[in-house]
């Protein structure tokens, strides 16, 4: 069995990354917009949590991404020992990634794994991380949450397009009354009808910013749905089936972007148009955690050269053709809207980059071909699809492991 892919190997640099429309979700390629909806296959077990062979560096554990300490990273609920893991295909597909960019590169590079496994804490805590910035932009806080419903949910979509939230659990007895008490409080369904199209606004609209606006709460545990429980099913690494990774050489990574930064720059693509150049030029100038992340990596803020720019962008297509040859799907909203260049999903199936040969299948993999976690099986398969690796069989295998959650 062969999935050779259509771009060889020493060409990765020289090609363009091209995202068209997804025929399987009618949405351009990376978006992974519907994924927490998805149906898992529960009671699976058998694919084990196995730490990759690549260099790994765990962020959010407080290890910058050059491999110096930065305490600003860390968030809570991390993994006995900073333990990073993944699924087992998962982390042969990194390995395998890792291997094809050295033997393109002539040694030179590889790639550095900084998140893997996530636990639901701390994906609420990273969530409320990247969302207080626009709590605080407009004027937010616990005591006039009810006042703001609007804006505390323009802040939660904000925050999510980086770091993404957890679901409220419908099925909680907590949501259901929590909807009964919302739904009698004329002032807070005055706004909601706002948010969802005023006047226009239909009760699926209606019920959808109703549970946004109730999710977005119970993640930040700030305003009315602070004790409703979460559903992690379906997030992205807490089935162990995602991974944020970056190319390095000698220990510096090469990515315009650091870890978890916002805005248009990290989307994928980002780099193929040369008008943001400009763009990235006039931003660089302004944007202190920008230029010192491009100090750190090598590149000098005030005079990023076009040939900098030309340097980047060819690693970021190497890793793009790399991890698409082993099998992965990625996580970019539109060009416009930013999104997450370092995030990619395995399937279950491990393809190597280079020659196309499959080097594992798991289990499921029979039943269940190029399935894995939810945002992948959504890109691959289409909705109604079976993800194989869902957030309750990770969090299990994580404490079965003795990784302590």
């Amino acid at each position: 069995m062969q999935k050779k892919y259509p771009v060889s190997a020493e060409l990765w640099t020289a090609t363009q990354i091209q995202r068209s429309i997804n025929p399987n979700t009618g949405l351009i390629e990376g978006d992974d917009s519907g994924y927490r909806d998805m149906l898992t296959l529960t009671g699976n077990l058998r694919t084990h949590l196995v730490v990759p062979s690549v260099l790994c560096r765990p962020a959010y554990d407080g290890m910058g991404a050059l491999g110096d300490s930065d305490a600003s990273l860390s968030l809570p609920g991390g993994l006995e020992k900073a333990k990073m893991v993944l699924r087992e295909p998962a982390a042969r597909v990194i390995d395998a990634i890792d291997a094809a960019i050295r033997t393109v590169t002539g040694g030179e590079c590889g790639i550095v794994l900084l998140d893997a496994f996530r636990s639901w804490r701390r994906q609420a805590a990273g969530f409320a991380r990247s969302t207080k910035p626009h709590l605080d932009a407009a004027g937010i806080n616990p005591l006039n949450v009810g006042d703001k419903i609007a804006a505390f949910i323009d802040a939660g979509n904000k925050g999510d397009e980086v770091f993404s939230w957890v679901n409220a659990d419908r099925r909680a007895p907590a949501y259901t009354a929590l909807v009964a008490r919302l739904e009698a409080d004329g002032h807070t369904m005055e706004q909601i009808r706002a948010v969802a199209g005023g006047d226009a606004a239909t009760p699926d609209a209606i019920q959808d910013t109703l549970y946004t606006y109730i999710t977005v709460s119970a993640n930040l545990r700030m305003g009315p749905a602070a004790d409703v429980p979460l559903n992690f099913e379906c997030n992205a690494h807490a089935g162990g089936g995602a991974a944020d990774i970056m190319i390095v050489r000698r220990g510096k990574p090469l990515n315009l972007v650091p870890l978890d930064y916002q805005g248009p720059p990290s989307a994928m693509g980002y780099m193929e148009d040369d008008a943001n150049y400009d763009v990235f030029r006039a931003l660089l100038g302004r944007d202190q955690a920008l230029r010192g992340w491009m100090s750190s990596i090598g590149f000098d803020p005030n005079d990023f050269s076009l040939d900098d720019w030309y340097e980047l962008r060819n690693m970021q297509r190497l890793m793009y053709h790399a991890a698409k040859a082993a099998g992965c799907t990625y996580y970019s909203a539109g060009t416009d809207a930013g999104g997450e260049n370092w995030h990619f999903e395995p399937g279950n199936v491990v393809y190597d980059p280079i020659t196309g040969d499959v080097l594992h299948a798991d289990h499921t993999a029979s039943q269940y071909p190029d399935s894995g976690n939810p945002g992948h099986a959504l890109q691959i398969l289409g909705r109604g699809a079976y993800a194989v690796w869902g957030g309750a069989d990770g969090h299990t295998l994580a404490v079965e492991h003795g990784l302590v959650l």
